[in-house]
């Protein structure tokens, strides 16, 4: 029996904004899912699309090695000799009113040209060859020496302050060491001093992560539309069955609290519920489940075929969005 999980991500918004929100909207998809489907709700460390919904009983969001699924995306699978690879990321660190804050890294525009000028400017200090990019936003890093980090992935951290997202283990002094020099070098390069002209925010820090002990623990998922390059490239099961869909359209607005966009683009994901409800309702698929993420919260609805003739039954779009209190 195929299954399809449909997870929008930062869809859910504060429970007291939430019929503000929808007010006066038709939303007929959602309104049915929350009429017919059955929703459960947990708390989990937001990121991005790493949760315990993926499959992985994760204790801890730095349990996914996303190093090794950029690996396999750039089809670049050998290691060094230490057999740890970790995924660096220029980013922009912004000072906020509780301390550093990660931004998002889609505003940094990062081209060819300067992602290899500011590989190049720290390769005195990695080591030369250490750092190869995937692309001007991903680069993967082999450690010369064991590392043995936890490094919860940019998504983790992304709009809050750093300290508690920071890497950790054995050799946290040394990675914080390293990654200060390389602040330090980009501090002053051309690159930063060329993107000051064009009014572009400054690369002024790097981000790791992975997870240098976890296990690549296979995926359900026989086909991943909409995935980050990581995750499609993940090692499936052998008898996959379920059919993901990630819609992350909604992580502009709401990191922007553009809510007009917001609704906007609220429309189109309604209509997208009310086709998956219908291919339950004529066999395509066997079973659906919706899953909506927030920062701290996961709400899953998970409807069958027998779920669609409980006529009695009325629902609210509001009640699929609005995050547990």
């Amino acid at each position: 029996m195929s299954i399809f999980e449909l997870v929008i991500a930062e869809s859910l918004v504060a429970a007291d904004f939430a019929p503000d929100l929808v007010r006066g909207m038709a939303l007929p998809g959602l309104d049915a899912l929350a009429a017919f489907g059955t929703a459960s709700e947990h708390k989990a460390p937001h990121a991005e699309l790493l949760p315990p919904y993926l499959g992985w009983p994760l204790r801890h969001v730095a349990s996914v090695d996303v190093a090794s699924g950029w690996s396999r995306h750039a089809q670049r699978q050998d290691k060094s000799a230490t057999g740890e690879r970790y995924l660096l990321e220029p980013v922009h660190l912004a000072l906020g009113t509780q301390g550093l804050i990660l931004t998002d890294p889609q505003a940094l525009a990062i081209d060819d040209g300067e992602a290899t000028q500011l590989i190049a400017a720290i390769a005195p200090l990695v080591l030369p060859g250490l750092v190869t990019p995937v692309d001007p936003s991903h680069w993967l890093f082999d450690v010369p020496k064991p590392y043995g980090l936890k490094a919860p992935s940019l998504e983790a951290a992304l709009g809050q302050e750093l300290l508690c997202w920071l890497p950790t283990g054995e050799a946290e002094r040394a990675w914080r060491r390293l990654a200060n020099e390389i602040q330090m070098v980009w501090h002053a390069h051309g690159v930063n001093a060329e993107r000051e002209k064009r009014g572009l925010p400054a690369v002024n820090a790097v981000w790791l992560s992975g997870d240098a002990a976890a296990e690549p623990v296979p995926l359900p998922y026989r086909s991943a539309t909409g995935a980050p390059p990581w995750l499609g490239a993940w090692p499936r099961a052998e008898r996959a069955s379920i059919d993901l869909e990630i819609i992350t359209s909604l992580l502009a607005p709401v990191r922007s609290e553009d809510w007009s966009g917001f609704r906007n683009l609220l429309i189109g994901i309604d209509s997208k519920v009310e086709d998956a409800l219908a291919a339950l309702k004529s066999g395509a698929i066997g079973e659906l489940m919706v899953i909506f993420t927030g920062r701290e919260w996961v709400r899953s609805c998970h409807v069958r075929k027998s779920d669609l003739y409980k006529f009695w039954r009325r629902g609210k779009a509001v009640e699929m969005i609005d995050c547990p209190q």
